[in-house]
């Protein structure tokens, strides 16, 4: 599960809902978020559009766990 925040608009995220129940993992950029989803534009999709996904579906793809890129800086 991540807990965005606004400098971490742009960066990459895994979907792993689906990882089990067999399903492939998706890949995506967050280009925004509320406090009930994170949008995120998944890299295997045709177009443009955001899809909206739950924080605990997603992890940052760089492995840093939960970790905002502010609280990354910070380490």
């Amino acid at each position: 599960m991540i807990e965005p925040t606004l400098d971490d608009i742009g960066r990459r995220v895994v979907y792993i809902g689906a990882k089990y129940t067999g399903g492939r993992l998706d890949r995506g950029i967050i280009t925004s978020f509320n406090e009930h989803l994170v949008f995120v534009r998944y890299g295997g999709k045709a177009g443009t559009t955001s899809a909206g996904t739950c924080r605990k579906d997603l992890e940052w793809a760089d492995g840093t766990g939960n970790q905002s890129a502010k609280a990354g800086e910070a380490a």
